[in-house]
């Protein structure tokens, strides 16, 4: 079966083999399978594997339930219309219900071997299918825009009906309607009927046994990839026709929105189909205009509805705003898709797992995760006309829009009642509040771009001599706060600001980032009268009366409504666009021959190309002006032609920011926390894994202050747990999206590239990548990927040619690429890193313990990982690197912990004693003796605890070395030197070192005592007996 075409319902399939469409009307048996059961499963998975590994597990779980259910459906025929969280909605077309009712019988069966599923912590949870049936006539539609994605959609009374008996079946029940039941003529023991909410009674059957031959689907061609890439959305069907189907799964933070509609009668309304299609295609390109995707359609007996995701499948940083404003577009529809009540919309964000599930032969893809239903839920509590959001998602939108608190509701799932915040509509000048509120504490850091900027605004105040500047740089890294410092510093110079922002969500609306500084301009700032509005645009332009005429062009760009003259009646395509630009910088040049003028415009890569060419003419004929133009770097195609000649003009200065230096990310820190300096690990940790990026190095300590890691009292921070605990904290949300964004920026092949670069390491080498990447249709291209991943400044060059090594930036975009891929797909490549390793270097794999025990153990093969842990702490131990040691000891224990392990007391100890080695090698004497302890304990022999004991063991101990000293020919050397004694020997030696460093003399005498004595008797000649 090809990879695109089991996303198609096999009817379909079926029809388009043969250039056949399927009829509008038709009848036949609906089916819907829900397998009850997984919610705790996910319970326990979570628990016992993690959020992250539990989710994978539980996705691998139903998709062999998913299988097993689709081979029987389709050997009687049916077909899998669509998936809905744990459940199948199918259609068997002609069919009378008999078929109906032994597929959901056969599926039951296929349901055994699945009854008790043993989890790895040895909890067993039983899975189990409800099914309901019901037979009629019903609607068959495909909607959507095909260059977007076709959806499928069966509806009707039939599915209405569907959805009621649905509602009564409990676990392991088959419901069917009367008129499935009429077929049979009673033969089919009823145990009770049951009655809906629409009043109609089910027959809940209790026990099915119907004979009937299946009537499995035919061979068929495959379909040709154009057309099934009509049922996919666009980044998925790239991904899989480039063979990377398995990577599309993927762990994330994303956005769901789910939105409530109804009016339109799917069974008496002719043009419904019709009406459903242009409904589908409005939102498509809705939720296209705000980077979100429609994942799921579906027609329900208590109305109709639409999941979407911004998130998947491509992540953007700015998606809890993108979805608050497609909500508010997705109110108000065109006037002729206005069917019914108003949309009910919820919105929530968290981890998803995202990618394709369900069986071999039938598939589809979604995203899935309890904020999926913590959305389906805020939707059913919404009103029509209103949207209802989480608590999070208006900690992340506060900026740009208006909320008001619902007050706490109780949903299921949720363990605590959740604060509901219904949306009240967009914020006005969100760009100067932001920047307002980034210059009320210190700046810090930047002092050569602080000069810079200075300079210029002082010849702008001075000689009246303007200036074009450039800021550039990634997203996070300053810019907004270098440009907040510069307006206030301007303020206070007198000079006037002006101030424009780009909005993601406004890419689409012609000069939309010019509004807040065209109101100011024109002093509209509080007017609302018409008649006052027309009077105050009178007096700016009352000096010339061809502006004057071309008033009206302010209509479109501030949503006024100014009379039309007869000149602006006329305009329309480049001339209209001409004269309002002409008028646009007529009205900005009357200002700013009074008085001096700084014009910011922010985020300029969100701007739309109406805002570009405006920006392009303020700047070649207002050179008096001081314009300073705020970007990240702009490298993917399109690339605005106004900015590249804008950034290549004679006399255009460059700021690009870089990191800042440690010194200054710890001073913005503590102002940050509120405290005078930071605990030395803590500023260490930062300065790892944020590597001066100033937003990572905020919203990392943030992370840590709200996970109590760390404790903000009176100024100062003090850490709450283990230093080695920070190092397992996972990047917060609002950094991941902010890097994943950009991943999904890049092409498939970089993308994949990037992913498979991050499980070599940080640092790798174009030989390895190559070596072990999924796809061979990609590797000829590896170097252009890698050229252009160092043009973006994601990667570096560390060796070029011919060597071809490269370096991760930054340490968090490797570990973010990293965690993007699922805990499956890191191991399968770990251990293709590690088995190219072996075969690479099998003459001298000595330099490469170290590495080779990283993936191996990453690759979850623990004998390797422990052998090589064994040879690359030894290697540490003899070399004196005592850190590393430790390190690579520690590992190895923690595996000999896990159930299965099958390591003797005896091999434990060795590892054990090697680690106290390495901790006396450090100087950690309290380690040294703990682990030394552990060694005794392990061979049978544990120290005692009581000094009363100690102090006889040490006379023991006096008294056999004088028996030794009287007759050292019958008793020295007498033992053999087996590996256990040795192990003790060694172990009492460190603890008689570590006890002289803690001045506990008696137990220093005891242990010292017992090594001089097994040394004597092991080998009089030993090098350990000269120690002693």
């Amino acid at each position: 079966m090809d990879s695109l075409s089991v996303y198609i319902p096999m009817d379909r399939r079926q029809a388009l083999a043969r250039q056949e469409t399927l009829p509008d009307r038709c009848r036949g048996a609906a089916l819907f399978a829900d397998i009850s059961g997984f919610t705790p499963l996910t319970a326990v998975y979570a628990q016992e594997l993690g959020i992250q590994r539990g989710a994978e597990e539980i996705i691998r779980q139903l998709n062999r339930v998913y299988d097993a259910l689709v081979n029987e459906l389709h050997r009687y025929g049916g077909s899998v219309i669509g998936f809905s969280g744990d459940g199948l909605t199918c259609w068997l077309d002609g069919d009378d219900g008999r078929r109906a009712l032994a597929c959901a019988q056969a599926m039951q069966a296929a349901m055994a071997p699945f009854q008790k599923i043993l989890t790895p912590g040895g909890s067993h949870v039983p899975l189990s299918l409800n099914a309901a049936i019901t037979v009629g006539t019903a609607r068959r539609f495909l909607v959507g825009q095909s260059d977007i994605q076709h959806l499928e959609v069966l509806a009707g009374a039939t599915l209405s009906r569907l959805g009621a008996a649905e509602s009564l079946a409990g676990k392991g029940e088959i419901v069917a309607g009367a008129e499935v039941m009429a077929w049979f003529g009673g033969y089919l023991p009823v145990r009770e009927w049951r009655q809906a909410e629409n009043g109609e009674y089910f027959a809940v059957l209790d026990q099915v046994n119907v004979t009937i031959e299946p009537s499995p689907w035919p061979e068929m061609p495959p379909i040709s990839p154009k057309i099934g890439r009509e049922w996919l959305l666009p980044p998925v069907a790239e991904r899989l026709e480039r063979g990377e189907g398995e990577f599309l799964a993927q762990l994330r933070p994303s956005v769901a929105l789910f939105l409530k509609f109804s009016g339109i009668d799917y069974d008496l309304d002719n043009e419904a189909g019709l009406k459903l299609d242009a409904y589908i295609r409005w939102v498509q390109r809705v939720l296209a205009q705000y980077h979100g995707y429609l994942l799921q359609l579906t027609i329900g007996e208590k109305g109709s509805y639409i999941y979407a995701s911004f998130g998947a499948p491509l992540a953007h940083e700015e998606a809890p705003a993108s979805a608050v404003g497609a909500a508010l577009e997705l109110q108000s529809p065109p006037r002729g898709l206005r069917f019914g009540q108003k949309a009910q919309i919820g919105i929530s964000q968290g981890l998803v797992r995202i990618g394709a599930y369900g069986g071999r032969m039938r598939r589809t893809y979604g995203a899935q995760g309890n904020e999926v239903n913590v959305a389906a839920r805020l939707m059913s509590h919404a009103q029509p006309g209103q949207v209802i959001v989480s608590p999070q998602i208006v900690e992340d939108t506060a900026a740009q829009y208006n909320f008001h608190a619902l007050g706490p509701v109780r949903l299921k799932g949720v363990a605590k009642p959740m604060p509901l915040f219904a949306v009240e509509g967009r914020k006005s000048s969100q760009a100067s509040g932001t920047l307002r509120a980034l210059s009320r504490q210190p700046m810090v850091g930047r002092e050569a771009e602080r000069a810079l900027l200075r300079r210029n605004l002082q010849a702008l105040r001075t000689d009246g001599r303007g200036s074009a500047i450039i800021i550039e740089g990634e997203a996070g890294i300053g810019k907004s706060r270098l440009v907040a410092e510069m307006l206030a510093a301007a303020k206070m110079d007198g000079v006037t600001t002006l101030l424009g922002a780009g909005m993601v969500i406004e890419q689409t609306t012609a000069y939309h980032a010019w509004q807040p500084a065209l109101r100011d301009l024109l002093g509209l700032e509080g007017l609302e009268d018409g008649e006052a509005i027309w009077q105050q645009v009178t007096a700016v332009l009352a000096g010339d009366p061809q502006m004057l005429d071309r008033a009206a062009l302010l209509n479109d760009i501030l949503s006024l409504t100014l009379p039309d003259s007869e000149t602006t009646r006329q305009l329309s395509g480049e001339l209209r666009a001409t004269n309002t630009r002409d008028l646009l910088v007529y009205i900005l040049r009357q200002s700013a021959a009074i008085t001096p003028h700084l014009l910011v415009m922010e985020d300029a890569h969100w701007l739309d190309s109406a805002s570009w060419a405006l920006l392009e003419q303020v700047y070649r004929e207002l050179p008096s002006l001081m314009l300073v133009v705020a970007t990240r770097p702009m490298t993917a195609a399109p690339i605005p032609l106004e900015y590249n000649r804008l950034r290549h003009s004679p006399g255009i200065q460059h700021i690009y920011l870089e990191p800042l230096p440690p010194t200054d990310t710890e001073s913005l820190v503590c102002q940050r926390l509120g405290v005078n300096s930071l605990p030395r690990p803590l500023a260490r940790l930062i300065r790892e894994r944020a590597e001066g990026h100033p937003f990572f190095s905020e919203e990392l300590a943030f992370a840590l202050r709200d996970r109590g890691l760390i404790r903000v009292e009176n100024g100062r921070c003090h850490l709450t747990t283990d230093p080695q605990a920070l190092q397992a904290l996972d990047f917060p949300d609002t950094i991941q999206q902010v890097i994943t964004s950009r991943i999904d920026r890049l092409t498939p092949g970089q993308q994949l590239t990037l992913k498979i670069a991050s499980v070599i390491g940080r640092v790798f080498a174009l030989y390895t990548l190559a070596a072990i990447h999924p796809v061979d249709a990609d590797k000829p291209r590896l170097p252009v990927y890698l050229d252009t991943l160092t043009d973006l400044d994601i990667t570096n060059v560390e060796a070029p040619a011919p060597e071809n090594v490269y370096i991760f930036k930054h340490i968090i975009t490797q570990e973010v690429a990293y965690n993007l891929l699922l805990f499956a797909q890191r191991r399968d490549l770990h251990k293709a890193v590690a088995q190219w390793y072996e075969r690479t270097f099998y003459a001298d794999l000595a330099p490469y313990y170290p590495v080779l025990a990283h993936h191996w153990q990453a690759a979850e093969e623990t004998d390797k990982a422990i052998y090589y842990l064994h040879m690359a702490g030894g290697q540490a131990l003899r070399g004196g690197v005592f850190q590393e040691a430790a390190r690579f000891f520690t590992q190895l224990l923690q595996l000999c912990d896990q159930p299965d392990s099958v390591y003797t007391p005896l091999e434990r100890a060795h590892w054990e004693r090697l680690l106290a080695e390495a901790y006396w090698g450090l100087g950690n004497a309290r380690e040294c003796i703990h682990h030394a302890r552990q060694v005794l304990a392990l061979l049978g022999a544990p120290e005692p605890e009581r000094k009363a004991r100690i102090i006889a063991g040490y006379g023991w101990n006096l008294l056999v070395q004088g028996v030794h000293l009287l007759w050292p020919s019958r008793f020295l050397g007498r033992l053999d030197e087996t590996a256990e004694r040795v192990e003790r020997s060694h172990a009492y030696r460190l603890l008689s070192q570590s006890y002289f460093f803690y001045n506990e003399f008696w137990r220093c005498y005891y242990t010292g005592g017992i090594y001089i004595n097994l040394e004597e008797q092991i080998n009089a000649a030993s090098p350990e007996l000269a120690v002693a």
